[in-house]
């Protein structure tokens, strides 16, 4: 191999390490308060090794059903709050956290479920301690309802609904990176493969809330969006078929905010699902 190659190669290398760091970089930042009109209080819910996870908690009347909020990545709490004033104008209690990694918890690589689904565990965890008679939700989006769907028998929920969830990581990864990169894309996951152990210490293969939704043994419900690049309908479906769920495709909508995308169709399809299955 000349010079030249040998200098080509390892710029390619360097290259895909950067990549691979990019996938799983913090993205924490401050927050603040939550706005007057939630009335909510800024809580500390506790992960796997004592990781202080950064939150706001609505309690709802007495006796209400609550439910959790799981945000995706690069996001933090903040962008949960529509579905907490709908759920709070709903009925139910609601608690918003910052995953790992993210807004105003520790600053942590983003291990794509792989980790977080201790967060999405704790959460819930942390409701049923402080309300043992209510029922408690959690609605994930994205990387949120992955860590959900990989917590499996753990979670301890009563129902779940999750939006816009990758079926498997390999193939979240393919999708960006032919979105982003083109005919190189294929090498590329095949590189960032190769060093998912450092990057999310687990082989990428494992991180599957395909294989694991089944085990959540709780109603769920699965929605994403029908023009989604990054999770298309098919993984959408797959992800319902092997939850035994019923799933809403929301006509015209990429890999955004559903209830953003389609206000009156969330009240229809995932609204009337938590009442249904928490109430």
């Amino acid at each position: 191999m000349t010079r030249l190659a040998l200098c080509v190669l390892a710029g390619a290398l360097a290259g895909c390490g950067l990549v691979g760091e990019a996938f799983v970089m913090p993205q924490t930042r401050p927050v603040g308060p939550p706005p007057q009109d939630v009335h909510a209080r800024s809580v500390r819910v506790t992960s796997d090794a004592g990781l202080p996870l950064a939150g706001w908690y609505l309690a709802g009347p007495p006796g209400a059903p609550t439910v959790v909020l799981l945000h995706g990545v690069t996001d933090d709490r903040r962008t949960m709050l529509p579905r907490a004033r709908l759920l709070r104008d709903a009925g139910f209690g609601v608690l918003m956290v910052d995953g790992r990694g993210h807004g105003e918890s520790p600053r942590q690589r983003v291990t794509y479920g792989a980790r977080e689904h201790f967060d999405a565990t704790a959460a819930v965890e942390w409701v049923r301690r402080r309300r043992p008679n209510t029922r408690v939700g959690v609605v994930g989006i994205s990387l949120g309802g992955a860590g959900a769907a990989l917590a499996g028998e753990h979670l301890g929920a009563d129902a779940v609904v999750l939006e816009s969830v990758f079926a498997t990581l390999e193939e979240a990864t393919d999708s960006r990176l032919r979105r982003w990169s083109g005919p190189v894309a294929h090498t590329l996951r095949d590189i960032l493969d190769d060093q998912s152990d450092r990057l999310l210490g687990v082989p990428v293969d494992s991180v599957a809330p395909v294989r694991s939704v089944s085990r959540l043994g709780v109603p769920v419900f699965v929605a994403g969006g029908e023009d989604d690049p990054f999770t298309p309908e098919s993984e959408t479906r797959r992800l319902a078929t092997a939850a035994r769920a019923a799933v809403w495709i929301v006509p015209g909508a990429g890999h955004e905010d559903l209830y953003r995308a389609d206000p009156a169709g969330y009240r229809i399809h995932v609204l009337a699902f938590l009442n249904e299955s928490l109430r």
